[in-house]
Parts: C-alpha cells; sequence; structure tokens
C-alpha cells in the first residue's frame, strides 16, 4: 500500500538515489504469473528511463519490498529464468 512504500521511496530518494514504486495485481484479480510479469516489465521500464535520463551505465541496483513485494523480490532470480 501507498501507506508502506511511499514512506521508504521517499527518504531513499532523500539519500539521492533513485527510487520507485511499483503497483501490481494481486489475487483474486491477478495470479501467478501475472505480478511477476509486472515486476519484470517494471524493472525493464526503470532501467530505460534511468538510461534515458541518466545516461550512464548502471551497474547495480536494488529490489527491495514490503509483505507481499518482499516475496516478489526473493523470487525475482526465478521468474528472470522463466520468462527471459
Amino acid at each position: 500500500s501507498d501507506r508502506e512504500g511511499e514512506p521508504v521511496a521517499l527518504r531513499f530518494a532523500g539519500l539521492g538515489y533513485a527510487a520507485f514504486l511499483l503497483r501490481y495485481h494481486v489475487a483474486p484479480q491477478a495470479r501467478w504469473p501475472v505480478p511477476q510479469r509486472q515486476l519484470l516489465a517494471a524493472v525493464a521500464y526503470t532501467s530505460t528511463v534511468m538510461f534515458y535520463y541518466l545516461p550512464v551505465l548502471v551497474v547495480s541496483g536494488v529490489i527491495m519490498g514490503i509483505v507481499t513485494g518482499a516475496m516478489l523480490r526473493v523470487v525475482m532470480p526465478y521468474i528472470q529464468r522463466l520468462f527471459l
């Protein structure tokens, strides 16, 4: 929810990091693999946007989550193997 994610993102942004919030569908509106694919699309999109506005080589990044988002983050390596 916004009340969980937004304060964390704002804190990181205040420290000079680029921070993004992902809003994704969950059950019952969407089931696996919809949220996982939405996460992959968000990573691809933010990487493209970051490169466009800051044309530097981004060599590292962190995907973190609170509650359900954390679970998406944990399974990210497995998702990449399935869908890329």
